[in-house]
């Protein structure tokens, strides 16, 4: 292939190379003007040299680089589109591939949302199945709260015998003395744990009858404290925590039953019974039960304990949100609360 030539330079063929100088014009034109009128024959030679013109021959060749310049530029803008139309293709495939997945995954989403709702029913019924076998594992169990932790009080089951006597006796008037009641224990002992506010200990008695178990309970339910060696006593059914929390979540409502002298019961699994107007009423909840109350004339409970907040919905905020643009560190959103 031969070399490119230099293309011609035309600017020199350009008549603002031959004008005149613009302080000369007037004077030629007066001189031609002057020379015309005196030779009207003659006509004005052309300054311009033809030898200085290109040829046809250099037009030729100047066209064909021209031609060719164009053509190869054609050629690379060509390639050019076409590897933006191969690029377009591939984002393109990409595209229904990322929207086919999250098509697919959506889906899936929605199927584990369904199963999050469907264990978490089953979660709570289960957790209500082990309260429940908690709370009849402590069926024969009774607390005693009161006892000092002093070495004369060092025998539990003594102790427990002891007050519990007393209270056969104080419930059963004919029984001649304490060392006539006979109380069989499984065993007695304090809690595990530390002492709150510096209180002693309370002693959990397991009694190998439950009848026996629940006449004293009963007797005690009496009165809120008894006189025992010159201490207080206080004595509770022995119960779970799950389900301690959930009765100091229903005290509002115990209050207001006891006020209009509604009597209630606790049922287990964990419930609430009661009769108002004729009609019995189970609640699990203490929004459950203030419904129920605010349905047959009751107002409503101002002091109900505050409802666990949900789980995070879809249209909810991000729990994360970026920092800074371009920056890869998140923080939580300020609407959430701790990292769990």
């Amino acid at each position: 292939m031969s070399s490119r030539k230099k293309p011609l330079d035309f600017k020199k063929y350009s008549y603002h190379k031959l004008a005149l100088p613009e302080d000369s014009l007037g004077d030629n034109m007066a001189a031609g003007s002057v020379d015309a009128a005196e030779s009207p024959g003659e006509i004005a030679e052309d300054p311009l040299d033809s030898s200085e013109l290109p040829t046809r021959a250099d037009m030729k060749r100047w066209f064909a680089d021209l031609k060719h310049e164009l053509a190869a530029n054609t050629a690379d803008l060509r390639a050019s589109i076409e590897d933006i139309k191969g690029d377009l293709a591939e984002n393109g495939r990409r595209l229904f591939e990322v929207e086919t997945r999250a098509e697919a995954n959506s889906e899936e989403v929605k199927v584990n949302r369904e199963n999050i709702t469907i264990i978490q029913s089953e979660v709570e019924r289960l957790l209500e199945k082990v309260e429940d076998l908690e709370n009849r594992s402590c069926r024969n169990n009774l607390r005693f709260r009161g006892v000092p932790e002093l070495v004369d009080y060092a025998d539990c089951g003594a102790v427990v015998k002891q007050i519990c006597a007393m209270l056969l006796t104080a419930g059963e008037p004919d029984q001649p003395s304490h060392e006539a009641v006979e109380v069989h224990l499984v065993r007695a002992h304090r809690v595990l744990g530390p002492r709150i506010n510096n209180l002693p200990k309370d002693i959990i008695a397991c009694f190998q009858d439950y009848v026996l178990k629940e006449k004293i309970a009963g007797i005690a339910r009496r009165q809120n404290k008894w006189q025992w060696q010159g201490h207080e006593i206080m004595i509770f059914i022995d119960l779970s925590p799950v389900t301690i929390k959930k009765r100091r979540d229903f005290k509002p409502v115990t209050e207001l039953l006891r006020r209009e002298e509604i009597h209630y019961r606790w049922l287990f699994p964990f419930g609430l019974s009661f009769s108002v107007k004729g009609a019995a009423h189970r609640v699990k909840t203490p929004t459950e039960a203030s419904q129920v109350l605010q349905a047959v004339g009751f107002g409503a409970l101002a002091e109900l304990p505050a409802a666990s907040k949900p789980p995070m919905r879809k249209d909810d905020p991000p729990r994360w949100q970026r920092v800074n643009r371009g920056d890869k560190r998140l923080r939580r959103h300020p609407d959430q609360g701790p990292q769990g």
